[in-house]
């Protein structure tokens, strides 16, 4: 018997598993995708207003972060404002799948079961794998024909949901590494620090190596950019802490309270709510609404500790309900 022994049947047995879990993920994103590509394309009707959106873009440093277009087109303009939400969903979607196949199974006493059968030692891991590496290339075809259907065309729509998808993949080779951790918790807390910082600090540096092939200053824009991501982190942390205090309250529920807190700080946030024209009190309850619009205004200390202090609030609120009671999470 190999450490692969078993692979089909546990990847057989977790795709039982998540037949409706990471179907609900992959169409809930392919959605969400088409609903934001319709919301440009209504919204920009005519060359102008994307040429003008585009223009707004490229001058705004701090919109800089976000994305920078090689023209103007709905399509492109629909990634530079939807594609780190996406990306950090998918980076999501994936760890939530290994993690559920792996330190999970070993907590609740799956794991134990499925290893008194004829199955290697790193069967389980690479059915995990398996199963999250398909979820993100079934969500790379479903991205890419969520926007066809919305009128792009065929090899950006394609380009634009490979890109998400790759980002679920990394993500899904960075949990795979962190679950071997004495506890899921702290895998997760740990893959969602170092995996957001790096997400950031990528996404950061690809931006100013593209602002600066236009503008000149590669390094100066990659330096100005680095520090603006860092200081969105607070505001991503938010969410992971969140999920941490849902797991440990309610975990019967986590997932469905997780996903409906992750969407909603999104939608509320500042790259949805004044398009949707939702109102301050409604706005503010996003973290991202308080996070520093760096690097178009100066960093003030008081929104990122205060940012800070939730995460740890809700984190230290999650671990102690999870010291407090027999681990039961949800299937």
């Amino acid at each position: 018997m190999n450490a692969l022994t078993g692979t089909a049947a546990l990847t057989r047995l977790a795709l039982r598993r998540d037949r409706i879990t990471l179907p609900v993920w992959v169409l809930g994103l392919a959605g969400f995708t088409a609903g934001i590509t319709a919301l440009s394309a209504n919204g920009l009707r005519t060359t102008a207003d994307l040429v003008q959106e585009t223009a707004l873009m490229a001058n705004s440093p701090g919109m800089r972060l976000i994305g920078l277009a090689s023209g103007a087109s709905t399509g492109g303009y629909t990634m530079i404002r939807g594609y780190l939400t996406l990306a950090v969903l998918a980076a999501l979607m994936s760890t939530f799948a290994v993690v559920r196949h792996t330190r999970q199974s070993e907590e609740t006493g799956r794991a134990e079961l499925v290893g008194a059968a004829v199955t290697g030692r790193h069967a389980g891991l690479a059915a995990a794998l398996i199963v999250t590496a398909g979820a993100n290339l079934v969500l790379a075809v479903l991205l890419g024909l969520a926007m066809f259907v919305t009128g792009q065309p065929v090899a950006g729509s394609f380009t634009a949901g490979a890109a998400v998808g790759a980002v679920g993949l990394a993500f899904a080779g960075v949990a795979a590494v962190t679950v071997g951790r004495p506890r899921w918790v702290a895998g997760y807390a740990v893959n969602a620090v170092l995996g957001a910082t790096a997400l950031m600090l990528a996404f950061a540096t690809g931006m100013g190596l593209a602002v600066g092939a236009v503008l000149g200053d590669p390094a100066g824009q990659v330096r100005v950019l680095t520090g603006a991501s860092l200081v969105q982190l607070p505001g991503i942390l938010v969410l992971g802490g969140v999920v941490i205090a849902a797991v440990g309250l309610l975990p019967r529920f986590a997932g469905t309270v997780s996903w409906a807190l992750l969407m909603a700080g999104i939608l509320l946030g500042p790259l949805f709510g004044p398009t949707f024209r939702l109102p301050q009190w409604a706005q503010d309850l996003s973290p991202f609404t308080h996070v520093p619009k760096a690097p178009a205004v100066p960093v003030t200390a008081a929104p990122v500790l205060a940012l800070t202090v939730v995460v740890v609030a809700f984190t230290v609120t999650g671990l102690v309900s999870l010291r407090r009671r027999n681990l039961a999470l949800p299937t």
